[in-house]
């Protein structure tokens, strides 16, 4: 039988508040991060139930913050483009 790796370990950034770009839910109030890579973003609550099941951590660092969706444009910061290039092999 395969072994499999373990899953990395979840960390879930609680805010004040989170704007999304997303119409069906504009607000949230906690993001689930998983190695560098967005999860989810819900209720404090809503994210510790799905990341039940696996090893995970509460990040209270941005807690008094409003977080806002963005991106960063590989062509605008071509240092940060091959930091995350590097990161994904």
């Amino acid at each position: 039988m395969k072994e499999v790796a373990p899953l990395p370990k979840a960390q879930i950034f609680v805010a004040r508040e989170i704007i999304t770009t997303d119409p069906n839910r504009p607000r949230a109030e906690a993001v689930a991060v998983v190695g560098v890579r967005i999860a989810a973003m819900r209720s404090h609550s809503e994210l510790e139930a799905l990341a039940a099941p696996q090893r995970y951590l509460i990040n209270e660092t941005l807690v008094a913050k409003v977080l806002f969706a963005g991106f960063v444009g590989k062509h605008v910061h071509p240092v940060l483009s091959a930091q995350e290039a590097a990161s994904e092999q």
